[in-house]
């Protein structure tokens, strides 16, 4: 038989190519020596092109203006930079890369405006991206430029179309909290954050100590179930509707998926459920056949969970 037995491993071939290397070196007699000249003279290479680099954002970004560095351009890092500091946050919305000259950037050259500006943890969202486009959203921002001011409060006020520099220097001073509430949209893109704990009694101690549900996803012991749910899973689309949850993965040697299946209800294998922490009935989806069954499943879920909470 052809290739029977024979699977993908990464890990072997990260094994491989050093061999390869230390084979071909050997063979053509090169050096150690010559081998840790060419290295060291490719870092030196790479260390003067970073530099090269960093001369230019020097350049553009003037001392005493915030450096490009300085400016994150995901959202969630300024939202937890915000949170950490108390600080409120300022999102450029912008069609560029602050590297042509525009009136956040004269702002922020101005002595008389920069002391207004430090009060803000500075970010960027770029309209090409649609992420962002989908975060600007929840402050009724659709087009760029545009610059959003979010209070520590969870209030906004935001401002559109181009500004000079002292139309923008009088938008912030006037932006004090509170401002309007923002239109959330639980969606949003979010970085995965999968926390899988791989003891059911574990997972539902969990629950019950915070209230939350827990997210179950059943396999096979030795099947590529996995294989087949991880990228179901690793969709943002999904996950955004189960990142709050307790996450469970109870398929190991020690403890095997079938049983808890058994308690659940659960027939067939692969399948993912929703396990309130109330005690109530769970949701089930066995075979599940695409992410965008898990997403209607998780809303469906969601929406009979909010609808038998209330009185």
């Amino acid at each position: 038989m052809q290739g029977a037995g024979r699977k993908y491993n990464p890990r072997v071939r990260t094994i491989f190519i050093p061999a390869t290397f230390v084979l071909i070196t050997t063979l053509t007699g090169c050096s150690t020596t010559t081998l840790q000249g060419s290295l060291s003279a490719g870092a030196s290479s790479l260390s003067n092109g970073a530099n090269t680099l960093w001369s230019g954002a020097s350049k553009l970004w003037p001392a005493g203006v915030w450096p490009a560095s300085v400016w994150t351009a995901d959202y969630e890092e300024a939202e937890q930079l915000s949170s950490a500091s108390g600080k409120g946050t300022m999102f450029l919305f912008t069609n560029n890369d602050l590297t042509r000259e525009d009136s956040i950037r004269e702002f922020l050259e101005d002595p008389a405006a920069r002391g207004v500006a430090a009060d803000y943890v500075p970010a960027l969202l770029f309209h090409r991206i649609e992420s962002d486009r989908r975060y600007a959203a929840q402050f009724g921002v659709h087009r760029a430029p545009a610059v959003i001011v979010l209070h520590p409060d969870g209030t906004y006020h935001a401002t559109q179309g181009s500004l000079s520099t002292e139309k923008l220097a009088e938008f912030l001073s006037e932006s004090s909290p509170p401002g309007s509430a923002p239109t959330i949209n639980p969606h949003v893109t979010r970085r995965l954050g999968y926390a899988w704990n791989r003891d059911w009694e574990s997972a539902k101690q969990a629950s019950q100590a915070s209230g939350k549900p827990i997210f179950v996803v059943l396999e096979r012991w030795m099947s590529r179930d996995w294989d087949a749910l991880r990228p179901m899973l690793e969709r943002r689309e999904a996950y955004s509707r189960v990142a709050n949850m307790i996450h469970c993965r109870p398929s190991t040697a020690w403890s095997s998926a079938s049983g808890v299946a058994s308690q659940l209800g659960i027939q067939n294998l692969p399948a993912v459920a929703i396990v309130p922490a109330n005690g109530e009935e769970p949701y089930v989806l066995e075979l599940p056949p695409s992410y965008e069954a898990i997403v209607r499943f998780a809303d469906q879920a969601s929406g009979r969970t909010l609808t038998d909470a209330q009185p």
